[in-house]
């Protein structure tokens, strides 16, 4: 399940004449962000190729089994960007499925020029995984930890 990084995809671009593009897209399939892999499908791969289970996933982002199930089968949704981000360093994704999760999710991906992106950038580089460790990285750049999961917050009440 090795992507091919951007720049490694644009050199294979930039040898492509328009005759072959057909092939090269073919070939590239699982390298293309295509729009019809649903976000669900994408992540229960990536599970899948790390032998983590969905529990285990829950477990780690700090999500309620039911509230963790809703989101991987596309029947709840969030608006909250931490809560993917969440799922991602609890089912220790790389930068590159990151990146690909937010996309397919419909979020923006992580920015080098943002400060708090930054932090989650060098966290994933350094295949830091544990919520806590990441949340540790930016409380210590006086940034606001992920956001909690709904089971969370009723913890918290």
């Amino acid at each position: 399940m090795q992507e091919k990084i951007t720049e490694e995809l644009l050199s294979v671009l930039k040898q492509t004449s328009s005759d072959e593009i057909g092939q090269v897209l073919c070939e590239e399939k699982q390298n293309l962000f295509c729009g019809t892999e649903p976000f669900y499908n994408y992540i229960r791969d990536v599970l899948k190729h790390k032998q983590l289970t969905q529990q285990q996933v829950f477990h780690r982002a700090g999500f309620s089994e039911r509230y963790g199930y809703g989101l991987l089968s596309g029947e709840k949704h969030t608006n909250q960007r931490d809560y993917i981000l969440r799922i991602c360093f609890a089912a220790q994704c790389s930068l590159e499925q990151t990146q690909r999760i937010l996309r397919l999710y419909g979020m923006s991906t992580l920015y080098a020029r943002i400060p708090r992106d930054a932090v989650f950038l060098v966290a994933l580089n350094q295949k830091i995984c544990e919520i806590e460790q990441v949340n540790a990285l930016l409380v210590k750049q006086n940034m606001p930890p992920l956001k909690g999961s709904e089971s969370e917050k009723g913890k918290s009440r």
